[in-house]
């Protein structure tokens, strides 16, 4: 019996390193991360609209990154520590959050285009898909939403 259940458990292993199984792989904007050099370790990162660039937040800065190349296209400082960035769900801005105010930056000339007061202390952005909504959880558990 003893046997049996060896050699079934080798048939089942050699079964699973079949190289002609589906390749999975995915990207994810941290990946791109590791090519450039940011002011402090980034604390959050996403895709920007469809066109593959990746925003990131490091310390006080938010970066703009050429996802296919590799390369940072803008740095801006904006002066407080970013806690959570986001792309506006049209790819058009990049959104920062920093204590009760979320910045909303423009993706094509790298300026601030608004800045907006919060109910509370941002602690997360999440765009709504195909509109302009953005909500924002606030450390104290609240949401506000932002358009």
């Amino acid at each position: 019996m003893k046997r049996l259940i060896t050699t079934a458990a080798v048939l089942m292993a050699l079964a699973a390193c079949d190289t002609a199984g589906p390749s999975i792989s995915s990207d994810f904007p941290a990946f791109y991360l590791q090519d450039i050099t940011t002011a402090a370790v980034p604390t959050s990162c996403c895709f920007l609209g469809g066109n593959g660039d990746i925003l990131a937040g490091a310390g006080t800065y938010v970066y703009f990154v050429d996802g296919q190349n590799g390369y940072v296209r803008a740095e801006m400082s904006l002066g407080v520590p970013v806690t959570h960035v986001a792309g506006s769900p049209d790819g058009g801005y990049g959104l920062a959050v920093s204590g009760q105010v979320l910045y909303v930056i423009s993706n094509d000339i790298y300026t601030i285009h608004s800045q907006i007061v919060l109910p509370g202390v941002g602690e997360l952005l999440v765009p709504k898909p195909n509109s302009t909504l953005v909500f924002v959880v606030c450390a104290d558990g609240g949401v506000a939403k932002v358009e």
